[in-house]
């Protein structure tokens, strides 16, 4: 089984671990056996140690396009516009006509019958 790595608390040079052992620290760090942890150790300072970074998975393939979707609905009919203004007044009265040319004099009537001497 793989070995669990805990970063110690300051000051710390040892590990009296829970299968009875001691484990010296290194570096700030110490290595133990998975069987030898106890939860405890987390709320006495120990604390996870990062280990080095993994290596960076391989990037996946090129997939094909898929099929266009569906068509949407059509969307609801809007609503009635406003009414629009309404009719403008009536106009004024127009401007009276000129008047029109005097007429021709008419005809000189048949004289009166004469009686007389």
């Amino acid at each position: 089984m793989a070995n669990i790595i805990l970063q110690a608390p300051a000051g710390v040079t040892q590990l009296y671990a829970a299968d009875g052992n001691y484990y010296p620290v290194v570096g700030g760090v110490v290595s133990i056996p998975y069987l030898a942890y106890h939860p405890s150790y987390l709320s006495y300072g120990w604390n996870w140690a990062n280990g080095v970074t993994g290596a960076l998975g391989a990037t996946g393939g090129v997939q094909g396009t898929s099929a266009t979707g569906t068509t949407g609905l059509t969307g609801a009919t809007g609503g009635v516009g406003l009414t629009g203004k309404a009719a403008g007044a009536t106009g004024g009265v127009g401007a009276t006509g000129l008047t029109g040319n005097a007429g021709t004099t008419g005809a000189t009537g048949p004289g009166l019958p004469h009686f007389g001497p």
